[in-house]
């Protein structure tokens, strides 16, 4: 009986407590997509708003404020953002909402600088969701916002949202949102990391960020440098903008930046394009996957530290223009010995320029905390600087698996050797 009338206590109190005194109509509020951060004079910043034009975001949509736009932008310099928050809603008639921002544009000057004292008040403000993606750019963040008009999504919250699920078709790019940075920043697990994107000039010219080696058979790019045209958006991504505490302190390629994503056990999967072993000026085509999650073991003896990694990829042939017949054990072997040799020598130039920069994206760091016997040990040490000073041995195995739609690759008649 006592439990009975608990219930109805309970359930009639559940109806008096509701309420809709914080409640807004849709048509009061403007839907902020994202935020942009640039440094300004005075030591204040710019904040760029991106706000969405609800009647324009079912159709298609113009470059931002221009008439028929699916978005404006706003732009306002304060010295937080707590101050620009009020400014904006000095600027319009309806009640600006952070609730759904899908990303936050950072100038690559800014993050230079430091992240936290930004990054403090976006944990706190309950608006801001731990899973907004946090995204370091070349040049200004209000470029990069006035610049972006993808023409295919109607919606700009899809648009942002496409980004880190597509980002499992190549590992050009990491994974990052405001909640996992703020954790690597606050505790032992590896070093903060945010996704680098930039504005392409759209002229076709070809700008690699360094020079192909073999066995390799294409190019490695940051933001800008891909040579392409045509009338798609300019905004690319590609890379990792690398943190050492808050500040940043250089960037990653995206072949480099793949080679993070296989270390951390993160890659899905991603074309490989390779020289032909036996026809050296020919390319083989692998589509790639992990084949098991790394296996990691760190030792630390006497201050120094030595990590072994042991890395199992598969793959599946995709195109032999050749002709020549590796789907065979003996010739199967020599692309295995291929594709261990190419992802080997990418895997040890990220870890050579990481450790220069004292940064750890991989998170090796997190494998050090059982050498310590407390806590307090632990905290007080380097431990980026024994990550720098780390000796690094990398086992790495290359399996093909699977040879498409062809059991067997035979030339063509009458080619031209």
């Amino acid at each position: 009986m006592v439990l009975r009338l608990l219930a109805g206590m309970l359930l009639v109190i559940a109806f008096l407590i509701t309420g809709c005194v914080g409640s807004r109509e849709t048509d009061d509020v403007a839907y902020v997509i994202a935020v942009g951060i640039d440094k300004a004079e005075d030591g204040m910043m710019e904040v760029t708003y991106q706000i969405a034009i609800p009647k324009a975001q079912g159709g298609g949509g113009k470059a931002g404020g221009e008439d028929g736009g699916s978005f404006i932008l706003n732009s306002i310099k304060a010295t937080n953002l707590a101050e620009a928050r009020n400014l904006l809603t000095s600027t319009m008639g309806r009640f600006p909402s952070l609730s759904h921002t899908k990303a936050f544009i950072v100038s690559e000057e800014f993050a230079r600088q430091g992240l936290g004292n930004l990054l403090g008040p976006i944990m706190r403000f309950r608006e801001f969701r731990g899973s907004i993606i946090l995204v370091i750019v070349k040049g200004t963040a209000k470029e990069f916002l006035q610049a972006n008009n993808p023409k295919i999504e109607t919606q700009l919250s899809k648009y942002y949202e496409g980004l880190i699920f597509e980002r499992r078709e190549s590992g050009f790019f990491l994974q990052t949102d405001i909640h996992d940075f703020y954790i690597r920043l606050k505790n032992p697990v590896g070093s903060p990391y945010a996704l680098y994107a930039g504005l392409n000039p759209k002229k076709g010219t070809n700008n690699p960020a360094g020079p192909k080696v073999p066995p390799e058979k294409t190019e490695e790019y940051i933001p800008g440098g891909m040579p392409r045209s045509g009338e798609e958006n300019r905004p690319e991504f590609l890379g990792t903008a690398l943190f050492r505490a808050d500040k940043m302190v250089g960037w990653l390629t995206n072949e480099e930046t793949r080679a993070v994503e296989l270390l951390q056990g993160e890659f899905t999967r991603g074309y490989l394009v390779v020289e032909d072993p036996l026809v050296p000026k020919s390319s083989i085509n692998i589509s790639l996957r992990l084949g098991e999650h790394p296996a990691v073991k760190l030792r630390m003896d006497d201050g120094k530290v030595s990590i072994t990694v042991k890395v199992r990829i598969e793959g599946e042939i995709s195109s032999i223009p050749s002709g020549i017949n590796y789907e065979v054990d003996e010739y199967r072997q020599l692309l295995e010995a291929q594709i261990a040799q190419l992802m080997e020598y990418q895997i040890r130039k990220m870890l050579q320029k990481t450790q220069e920069l004292g940064s750890d994206p991989i998170g090796f760091i997190a494998y050090m905390r059982p050498e310590f016997k407390t806590h307090e040990e632990m905290m007080n040490a380097d431990l980026l600087e024994l990550y720098s000073q780390a000796d690094i041995q990398i086992d790495i195995k290359a399996a093909i698996r699977r040879s498409g739609l062809m059991w067997r690759s035979t030339e063509i008649l009458g080619k031209d050797k």
